[in-house]
């Protein structure tokens, strides 16, 4: 319901309501009242409210209720969804990505996929994410328990827009798929163990590290040198930055590899 405070054909300039939304952008309460004020108000104050938007089994058929109904002014907000998967309730994301992709208003382009480090994905789960190959450009993926990494290799494969990739699975089963061909124009990549290894080996051999911008690998041990090592020999003049974080028990070793050069641009 509008604030009759102000008449329906009144306008702030769009650069003054955007600055004054966006100075309280974390202020919950203030962004519920300016999307009273006015029709000229609800877009922006639905896009700090509801672009980033965190999912659970809880919470799921709540939201889908609201987003299906008439009076709905967010759909077009949502951005990135984070979806919280527990132990043995995964059904329920299959008719929740099927409602959310129906509406062709949303557009998630941030996907992260989140749980315990006991929470194992299901295969249902997986078929459900195929609804957004087309649309995620960054996705984050753990800490969780993959079955295999051939159904997660063939998993990335699919997705056509993904620029930037952040993983940090535990892989039940280490084994690499064969015919996956890895298009998407990735760009950034973020690696934590256990996943370090298996993916970095991947995306060397898919040939797409050359390509990378920005690299950043987190607790590094001895198992991950040799990968490492690979990946810094290999030619690259599009990297721009590189994070590592190492483990104690590695630190004397990289620091005395004479083949590891780092290269500032």
């Amino acid at each position: 319901m509008e604030n009759t405070g102000l008449a329906p054909t009144s306008h702030f300039a769009a650069e003054l309501v955007d600055l004054v939304i966006d100075h309280n952008h974390s202020d919950v309460q203030d962004l519920q009242s300016f999307a009273l004020v006015s029709r000229q108000w609800t877009p922006s104050s639905r896009h700090h409210l509801f672009s980033d938007v965190n999912i659970t089994h809880e919470n799921a058929r709540e939201f889908i209720r609201l987003l299906t109904s008439p009076d709905c002014t967010f759909s077009s907000a949502i951005r990135r969804l984070t979806i919280n998967l527990v132990p043995g309730s995964q059904r329920w994301f299959s008719e929740f990505s099927r409602r959310l992709s129906s509406n062709e208003q949303v557009t998630v382009s941030r996907l992260r996929i989140q749980g315990s480090a006991q929470t194992i994905i299901r295969d249902e789960v997986f078929v459900a994410l195929s609804m957004y190959f087309s649309q995620v450009k960054e996705l984050n993926f753990g800490p969780v328990v993959v079955q295999s990494f051939s159904q997660f290799s063939a998993f990335l494969g699919s997705f056509q827009a993904l620029e930037t990739l952040s993983c940090s699975c535990i892989f039940q089963n280490n084994d690499h798929a064969s015919g996956i061909q890895f298009n998407a124009p990735l760009r950034q990549v973020n690696l934590e163990l256990p996943s370090t290894n298996v993916v970095l080996e991947f995306l060397h051999r898919q040939g797409i590290l050359p390509a990378i911008v920005a690299l950043s690998l987190s607790y590094l041990t001895p198992e991950n040198l040799p990968i490492l090592v690979k990946y810094l020999t290999v030619h690259n003049d599009n990297l721009q930055t590189i994070a590592i974080s190492i483990d104690s028990r590695v630190s004397d070793t990289i620091m005395g590899m004479s083949q590891i050069y780092f290269v500032y641009l």
